[in-house]
């Protein structure tokens, strides 16, 4: 005769609560370590100051599209981000009698540093100082592009290629809307390496020091091309604009690098087009936030 039991064989229903518990912790946590481990982008500034290089400026990204943020008596956040990349960076340069050498770089084309460099001039040139932009990347030059004149307007490569061409004539002024005087990078040479290493090239900075307190030096990327090393020597200040949510972080092996070869007197960081919420006000490691 067959006796039915007071409970079931199975399921075990403890055995399947705790099967479903552990698996709903370890799940997520899985996901969210591989999801880091895959993450190969360079994301907020943390991430930059783990390096043994300072990080100057957090600039938020831009969504305006004006190629200007840095006008007198603007109060935006973007605009305040770069009053603080101004007061950081005077903390790396010596004391000097002549003009500052400032350049700017990046790993590689559309991380910002032609914008940066533009709102880095206007924002000195506001504080009263004397300050000139020069477009450096002789193989793709945005500056003209970005200040809204023509490509064909003689610049550093005419310059450097013609002894003929004075200093003088390559120097635009400051007008109603820009309060820096500029030189564009000028034709495309076929030989961009060779003629920022001739002899002129020297003259150029050092005749440009005597004239003005800051020199912002819009350079090439430098993963695709040594244009920018080749010049580096003469820099004060390299700044390195990382761009974030688009960067590698492997890409920050070549500044890492030219830090640790000594290729430069200062280098820093600029992480730029970050999406934080709220302005932090700080230098290296330290900073206020609101």
């Amino acid at each position: 005769v067959a006796y039915p039991l007071s409970a079931p064989v199975g399921p075990k229903k403890n055995i399947i609560f705790l099967a479903a518990f552990i698996l709903g912790i370890a799940i997520p946590i899985a996901f969210i370590y591989l999801k880091d481990l895959l993450d190969n982008k360079v994301r907020s500034v943390e991430e930059l100051e783990t390096t043994d290089i300072s990080v100057v400026a957090d600039i938020p990204q831009d969504k305006s599209k004006e190629t200007l943020v840095t006008k007198k008596g603007e109060r935006t956040v973007i605009s305040e981000a770069y009053r603080m990349l101004r007061t950081n960076m005077k903390f790396l340069l010596e004391k000097k009698d002549d003009g500052q050498l400032i350049f700017l770089s990046s790993t590689l084309p559309s991380e910002g540093k032609t914008f940066t460099s533009i709102n880095l001039a206007n924002s000195l040139a506001l504080t009263d100082k004397k300050v000139v932009l020069v477009g450096l990347d002789l193989r793709a030059p945005k500056l003209s592009q970005y200040l809204n004149h023509e490509e064909s307007l003689l610049g550093a490569s005419n310059y450097l290629a013609n002894e003929d061409i004075s200093l003088e004539s390559i120097i635009y002024p400051a007008n109603d809307d820009i309060s820096f005087d500029y030189i564009f990078s000028g034709d495309i040479p076929p030989n961009p390496s060779e003629l920022l290493t001739r002899p002129r090239m020297t003259e150029l900075f050092e005749s440009l020091k005597k004239k003005y307190d800051y020199i912002i030096v819009d350079t090439s990327p430098m993963a695709l091309v040594v244009d920018t090393v080749s010049i580096l020597e003469h820099a004060d200040l390299l700044l390195y604009v990382v761009k974030a949510n688009f960067a590698h972080k492997k890409s920050l092996n070549i500044p890492l690098k030219i830090y640790s070869d000594k290729k430069v007197k200062n280098i820093a960081f600029i992480l730029n087009g970050s999406e934080r919420k709220k302005v932090g006000y700080g230098y290296g490691n330290y900073g206020y936030g609101y």
